[in-house]
Formats: C-alpha cells, sequence, structure tokens
C-alpha cells in the first residue's frame, strides 16, 4: 500500500507542477496574441491613411506625378534686318525656357515662328546636346536670308511674330 499511496502522491505532483507549468504559457501566449492584434491594427491605420490621401487625389510618388506635355517653352524677343555685301536677311531672336524642374542632357524639336493671325511664316528644326536645367533661359539668333525670298518678305511683312516649341522630344 505504501507504494501505492507513493505512487499517487507523485501523479499528484507532476500534474500539479504540469498546471504550473501550463498556466505561465498560458499568460505568455495571451500576451503574444495581443502584441500581433496591436501590430495588425498599426498596419490598418496606415492602410487607410493611404487609401484616404489617394482618394483625396494624392499621388502615390512624384514619379508617377504627370509631366508637362511641352516642359520647353519659346518666347520671340525680337526680329532685325541684316544688311551686308550681296545678301540681306532677317535675325529673328528667340528665347528658350525650361519651365519643368527636370534637367535635360539633350533635346530636339521644331522652332515655329507665326504671324499675329497664327499663320506658319517659318519653321526650323532645333537640336541641342548641351545639358538644359530646370528653369535655365536661352537665348537663340535664328537668321533668314534672301535665298528664301517668299519666307524673307514674310518675316519683313509681319507686324507681330510669335514662336512656338513643337514636337519636343527630350531624354
Amino acid at each position: 500500500m505504501k507504494n501505492d499511496s507513493n505512487c499517487n502522491f507523485r501523479i499528484k505532483i507532476s500534474c500539479a507542477a504540469l498546471c504550473l507549468a501550463l498556466i505561465p504559457s498560458r499568460a505568455y501566449c495571451r500576451e503574444k496574441i495581443d502584441t500581433r492584434l496591436t501590430g495588425l491594427e498599426v498596419r490598418v491605420v496606415k492602410v487607410e491613411k493611404r487609401v484616404t490621401r489617394l482618394e483625396s487625389g494624392y499621388t502615390a510618388s512624384p514619379a508617377s506625378a504627370k509631366k508637362p506635355a511641352k516642359p520647353i517653352t519659346a518666347s520671340f524677343i525680337k526680329k532685325e534686318s541684316i544688311i551686308g555685301g550681296s545678301r540681306v536677311g532677317v535675325k529673328l531672336f528667340v528665347e528658350l525656357e525650361n519651365t519643368s524642374s527636370r534637367r535635360f542632357e539633350f533635346l530636339s524639336g521644331k522652332l515655329v515662328f507665326m504671324d499675329g493671325v497664327g499663320q506658319v511664316i517659318y519653321a526650323k528644326d532645333y537640336f541641342r546636346e548641351e545639358a538644359f536645367d530646370g528653369g535655365e533661359k536661352i537665348t537663340l539668333a535664328v537668321t533668314v536670308t534672301d535665298s528664301r525670298m517668299k519666307t524673307y518678305l514674310k518675316l519683313l511683312k509681319a507686324n507681330t511674330i510669335t514662336a512656338d516649341f513643337t514636337e519636343q522630344k527630350t531624354n
């Protein structure tokens, strides 16, 4: 009998030890679940903030923002008559401005000169391989001689001339 009671006592002690061992693990598991839930709640709040910003028209990143259709603008400055030797002509001064904040390593396009009505008088292809920083302005001088007689006479006759830089290609 002594062995039976000793055995029962051992079983009772091992059951008690097992119960005591399980109680802290339950508390530990509960803490782990709580921290996981708070982590999930934090992530859900961040996602909700992003969704509301996107719904209100906020763009996700500056790279996805739309670039201007024509980052280079042209403005006509003046025209000068040139008389020298056997040649006569007109020199047209145009200012190109980079209205974007980007730096262009090269640019190409077509310089178009129009009269006051908007009719094209003269168009010339333009290509630049030098860097063109954002906000920078450059002045160009385009010469039209009497070898293009019709164009030369139209430019002399026009009271108001406007310039435009079309078919723009940049890097």
